[in-house]
C-alpha cells in the first residue's frame, strides 16, 4: 500500500468458531445502513463425483425452495423481499455460497431465514423437478454464449483427468435423474459446519452477529465435513488444437497455458504477467494484436487459479478469416515477453491496479462478505490483504522468470471456435502448431516515457474529513458540477455527461455516437493512442464510455492522490480529440465487427429487435452499432463536427464523488476548463417517439438452444410521475416471489430468464418483460404471461404483494448506491436528463408516497394486451 493507506479490510475483523466448529467472520462497515450476510461452503463441481455433475448446482437452486417451517417453494423469497433484501447464490468449481443483502434493521431476520433454509431444506420432489427444467434452461442458454462456451470447451482440451474438464453444470440426462434422496445425501455429507463459513459485513456490532449465530447455527450438527478432492491432472507436454463450429458470427480463439496453483512461489507473478500481457488498452496484446495489426476486436489475459492447479488463459473474438493472423500475432507477444521480459513501468501499472481495485471492492458491503469467506476458505482471512501486498511486491524479474516456465507455446492447448456458414476456415492442427511454436520475431510495444508531473497529487488540504451530502455548483461555460465528499476511502469516482448522442442520430448516421466516443481516446493534440493507455492505467483506471440513448460520456475510478493528472487526462480527451484517420479506421472495424457478434447474444439482440418495431421511426429504434452502410461513411471530419456540437460545456454534468473537499475538486476543474470555446451549432431537438397502437411483431430464427422473448407495453418518459407506480409494478411482478416469475417458472418451470423493467427515456418508454425458454416452450411461456396481465387487469393485485414490493425497493435503494461509481453515475445522469440530483436523493419518498392502489391503476392503463411490440430471437 502507498504511504498514505486507509486501514487494511482484514483490520478488526471478528474470527470466531462456534461450538459445532462452524467459522464466523464479522467486519463492522458503518457508511451505511445495510449488512451483507454470505454463507459459504467450501464445496463446488470439484467435489462431485463423475455420476454426480452438476449437483452441487442443483442443491444451490433448491436451498431457498423452502423448509418445512416455510413449505411454499416463494416463501423464502417473498419473506426476504418484503424486508427489503436481495437473495442470490452461485456455484463455482471450489465453493457454493448463499447471500442475502439488507437494510440493517432486517438482519435479524434475514440471519434467521438463512439459518432456516441451512438446517432444515425441504427438497419437494415436484418442486426439484419444475427446478431441474429451469437448470436445463440455464444450460443451454450457456451453449448459445459463445464466449463461455469456449471457455469450457477449452478446459475439456486442455485437462485430461481433473474435474475442471467436465462440463460443469451437467448433461440434461444425468440432471433429470437427481432424485430427492440423492441431493439429501450430498447435502448432508458436504454441508457441515466445518465446511461453512458465516461472513456478515455491516452497519452492525459484532457482539450483536455472534449471540444471533451461536443461538441460529449452534444446532448444525457437527459432521466431518470430508469431501473428495478431483484427480490429479498430469503435467502436459504436448501442443492440443480443438475446432468447434456453431451458429455464431465471430470466432472466438483461447490458449490456455499450465500455471501455478494457489501458494506456489510462481502464482502472484503469474497474475502480474496476466496483467502486463492482457489487461487494460496499454498492455502487450492488446497494443500489438488489437491495435497495431488490427487481427482481433478484442484481446485479453487472465489466470485461474485453484488449490491444485493454475491456467493461464488468453482470448479472442475476431474474423474467422484472421485467425492465422492473430495466433501468429499472439505468438510472437509471448516471444516478446519471454526474451524481454516485463518493463519496470509495466509492473508499475500493475500494482496501482491492484491497489485501486482493493480500495473500491471495499465500498460494498457484500462484496467486503465474498472477500473475506474466499480467502478463509483457502486457510486464512487475513491473506486478503497478505495477498495484495505480495502482489505489489512482485519484481519485473520475477515475471520474467515466470513468464519463461509458463508460458511454453510447445505445451499449450488451443481452441478456434468459428462460424459453420461461409467458407471454410483454413486453420488446422498443424497451422495452429506452426504458428503459435515457431520462433518468429519477438513483439514488443514501445511504451511511452510519462512526465513524473502527471501523478501529481492534489494540494495539501484538499482532503475531506467528514461525510457532506452532495452539492451543486457552477464550472466555466454553464457546466454543472455535482460533487459529494466521502472520505472513508482514498479513491475518487467521476463521470462526466453531455445531453444527447444517440438521441440525435439518424438513419443516415446511426452508430456516429458510439464511434465518436471510442475514437476520442486515441488521440488529442497532446498525446496519442498509446500515450493515453499507458498514462490512465498508470493511475490504477481506465477510461470508460458512458453510452445512453439520452446521454453519453467519460468516467474513472481513480486513487485521490492520482485526481489531477486524471482530470488532465480526461479532460484533454474531452476538449481536444484528433479524430486521427487512422485510429477512426480500427474504432471502424471494431464497431462493424460488433454489430455482428451482437447476433451471438441472445438476449441483446432480442432487445434490438424490439427495439426496431418499439420505436419504429424513432432514433430509439436504431440498431445500437449502427448499419454496415451508416458507419462506412462516416470519416473523422463528420466525428469532429458531431463532437463539436455535443461536447459542450453547456451541456456537461460533472459528478464527483470521493474524499476530496467540494472547494479543492472545483478548483481542479475550474483551472482546467477555463477558455473552452463553445463551437458549432447544438443538435436540434428531437420529436417524441410515437408508442405502438397495436400488437408489432419482429423476429429472427437461428440454430440456437433457447429463444429469447422482449415483450413491450407503452409505458412513460422518464419525467413522469406514472414512473413510481411503474417501479414499484415492475417490482411486483418479476424477480424471485415475482407475480410473473412464478407463474411462468417458478410454477412452471419453462423459462430461465423471467425479468420486467420500467424503461423510461427522455422522449418515450415501454414496461418490458423479458423472457428466455426452450424454442418449444415460447407460445406457452408468452401465453401466461398475457393471462398474468389479464389477471391483473381484472382483478388487480393483492396488496400484500405491493407492500412487500415497496419494501424491497426501500431497501435495495442503498444497497444499489454504495458505491462511489453507482453514486456518481446516478447524480450525473439525474442531472442530465433533468430530473435533477435531488430525485435521486428523494426516490425513497416519493416511492414510499405511492398507494397500492396507484399500482394497480398503473398495471391497468399500461399493461395494455391488445398493443404491445414484441421482439423474438427464436432458437430451432
Amino acid at each position: 500500500m502507498s504511504p498514505n493507506s486507509h486501514r487494511p479490510l482484514t483490520e478488526d475483523v471478528v474470527h470466531r468458531k462456534l461450538s459445532n466448529g462452524l467459522t464466523l467472520l464479522i467486519k463492522e462497515l458503518h457508511a451505511a445502513p445495510v449488512v451483507a450476510i454470505d454463507t459459504w461452503v467450501k464445496v463446488g463441481y470439484f467435489n462431485e463425483e463423475d455420476d454426480q455433475v452438476g449437483i452441487s448446482h442443483v442443491i444451490e437452486h433448491m436451498f431457498f425452495k423452502g423448509t418445512k417451517l416455510r413449505p411454499r417453494p416463494d416463501q423464502i423469497a417473498a419473506e426476504v423481499k418484503a424486508l427489503g433484501g436481495e437473495l442470490n447464490a452461485g456455484t463455482y468449481y471450489d465453493f457454493t455460497h448463499y447471500y442475502f443483502t439488507l437494510p440493517v434493521q432486517s438482519f435479524s431476520r434475514g440471519l434467521e431465514i438463512q439459518a432456516d433454509a441451512l438446517l432444515d431444506p425441504l427438497v419437494d420432489p415436484g418442486e426439484l423437478a419444475r427446478e431441474l427444467e429451469a437448470i436445463i434452461q440455464e444450460s443451454r442458454r450457456k451453449l448459445d454464449n459463445p464466449p463461455a462456451f469456449a471457455a469450457e470447451k477449452l478446459y475439456e482440451l486442455a485437462f485430461r483427468r481433473h474435474r475442471i474438464r467436465r462440463w460443469r453444470i451437467g448433461q440434461e440426462e444425468s440432471l433429470r435423474a437427481f432424485s430427492r434422496e440423492k441431493l439429501l445425501e450430498y447435502y448432508r455429507r458436504h454441508y457441515t459446519p466445518k465446511n461453512i463459513i458465516l461472513s456478515v459485513a455491516g452497519d452492525l456490532s459484532a457482539e450483536r452477529v455472534v449471540e444471533e449465530a451461536e443461538r441460529l447455527l449452534g444446532g448444525l450438527p457437527p459432521g466431518n465435513g470430508v469431501g473428495s478432492g478431483s484427480p490429479a491432472e498430469p503435467p502436459q507436454e504436448d501442443f492440443r488444437f480443438a475446432l468447434l463450429r456453431g451458429d455464431i458470427k465471430r470466432a472466438h480463439l483461447l490458449i490456455a497455458f499450465r500455471s501455478a496453483p494457489l501458494f506456489h512461489p510462481d502464482d502472484l507473478p503469474a497474475r502480474v504477467l496476466a496483467t502486463v500481457l492482457g489487461r487494460g488498452r496499454s498492455s502487450r496484446l492488446v497494443q500489438e494484436v488489437k491495435e497495431k495489426r488490427g487481427c482481433v476486436e478484442s484481446v485479453a489475459a487472465g489466470t485461474e487459479v485453484f488449490a491444485d492447479l493454475g491456467t493461464l488463459r488468453i482470448s479472442a473474438e475476431l474474423d474467422p478469416n484472421r485467425l492465422a493472423a492473430a495466433a501468429e500475432s499472439i505468438a510472437g507477444v509471448l516471444q516478446g515477453i519471454r526474451s524481454s521480459g516485463a518493463a519496470p513501468d509495466e509492473i508499475g501499472r500493475a500494482r496501482s491496479a491492484v491497489e485501486s481495485q482493493y480500495y473500491f471492492s471495499q465500498a460494498d458491503v457484500l462484496g467486503v462478505a465474498m472477500n473475506l469467506a474466499y480467502y478463509e476458505a483457502l486457510g486464512d482471512f487475513r491473506l486478503a490483504d497478505e495477498f495484495v501486498r505480495r502482489l505489489q511486491a512482485v519484481t519485473p524479474e520475477a515475471v520474467s522468470e515466470v513468464a519463461g516456465r509458463i508460458l511454453r507455446t510447445e505445451a499449450a492447448s488451443l481452441l478456434a471456435y468459428v462460424p459453420d456458414e461461409g467458407e471454410p476456415v483454413p486453420f488446422d492442427a498443424g497451422a495452429a502448431r506452426a504458428l503459435i511454436t515457431g520462433s518468429g520475431r519477438g513483439l514488443v510495444p514501445e511504451l511511452p516515457l510519462l512526465p513524473e508531473e502527471s501523478r501529481r497529487a492534489p494540494q495539501k488540504g484538499s482532503t475531506a474529513t467528514a461525510d457532506a451530502a452532495p452539492r451543486r455548483l457552477p464550472l466555466p461555460g454553464g457546466a454543472t458540477l455535482l460533487v459529494e465528499e466521502v472520505p472513508r476511502l482514498p479513491v475518487t469516482s467521476v463521470a462526466i455527461l453531455f445531453s444527447g448522442g444517440r438521441l440525435h442520430e439518424t438513419e443516415g448516421n446511426a452508430g456516429i455516437s458510439r464511434l465518436a466516443l471510442a475514437s476520442m481516446a486515441k488521440g488529442t493534440h497532446t498525446r496519442n493512442a498509446l500515450r493515453l493507455a499507458s498514462e490512465m492505467e498508470s493511475f490504477g483506471c481506465s477510461l470508460d464510455r458512458v453510452l445512453d440513448d439520452d446521454y453519453l460520456g467519460l468516467s474513472i475510478g481513480i486513487l485521490s492522490r492520482y485526481l489531477p493528472g486524471g482530470l488532465d487526462l480526461i479532460l484533454d480527451v474531452i476538449r481536444n480529440p484528433t479524430f486521427p484517420l487512422e485510429e477512426v479506421e480500427r474504432e471502424r472495424r471494431v464497431q462493424l465487427s460488433a454489430m455482428e457478434s451482437l447476433k451471438d447474444q441472445a438476449m441483446g439482440y432480442a432487445v434490438t429487435l424490439f427495439r426496431e418495431v418499439a420505436f419504429a421511426g424513432h432514433a430509439y429504434g436504431l440498431p445500437p452499432f449502427g448499419s454496415p452502410e451508416s458507419v462506412q461513411r462516416l470519416g473523422p471530419e463528420a466525428l469532429a463536427s458531431w463532437h463539436a456540437s455535443l461536447f459542450r460545456p453547456d451541456r456537461m454534468v460533472v459528478s464527483v464523488v470521493g474524499d476530496l473537499r467540494a472547494e479543492a475538486v472545483l478548483e481542479l476543474l475550474t483551472e482546467r476548463m477555463a477558455h473552452w470555446p463553445v463551437m458549432g451549432d447544438a443538435p436540434v431537438a428531437s420529436a417524441a417517439a410515437e408508442p405502438v397502437s397495436r400488437i408489432v411483431v419482429r423476429s429472427e430464427t437461428r440454430r440456437k438452444a433457447q429463444t429469447f422473448q422482449v415483450v413491450g407495453f407503452p409505458g412513460v418518459d422518464v419525467s413522469s410521475e406514472d414512473n413510481y407506480p411503474l417501479d414499484l409494478l415492475q417490482s411486483t411482478v418479476s424477480g424471485l416471489g415475482g407475480t410473473f416469475f412464478e407463474a411462468i417458472r417458478g410454477k412452471r418451470g419453462l423459462a430461465y430468464v423471467v425479468g420486467a423493467s420500467n424503461m423510461a427515456k427522455r422522449l418515450g418508454g415501454y414496461f418490458v418483460v423479458y423472457l428466455g425458454t426452450s424454442p418449444d416452450k415460447e407460445e406457452e411461456a408468452r401465453e401466461i404471461l398475457l393471462h398474468e396481465v389479464a389477471k391483473i387487469r381484472s382483478s388487480g393485485i393483492p396488496e400484500e404483494e405491493i407492500l412487500r414490493a415497496r419494501s424491497y425497493i426501500l431497501g435495495t435503494y442503498p444497497i444499489a448506491l454504495q458505491t462511489h461509481p453507482a453514486r456518481a453515475l446516478t447524480y450525473a445522469a439525474a442531472e442530465i436528463q433533468e430530473r435533477g440530483m435531488e430525485e435521486v436523493l428523494a426516490y425513497p419518498s416519493r416511492i414510499g408516497a405511492v398507494a397500492p392502489g396507484q399500482v394497480v391503476e398503473a398495471a391497468r392503463r399500461f399493461l395494455t394486451p391488445e398493443r404491445y411490440a414484441l421482439g423474438v430471437l427464436r432458437g430451432s
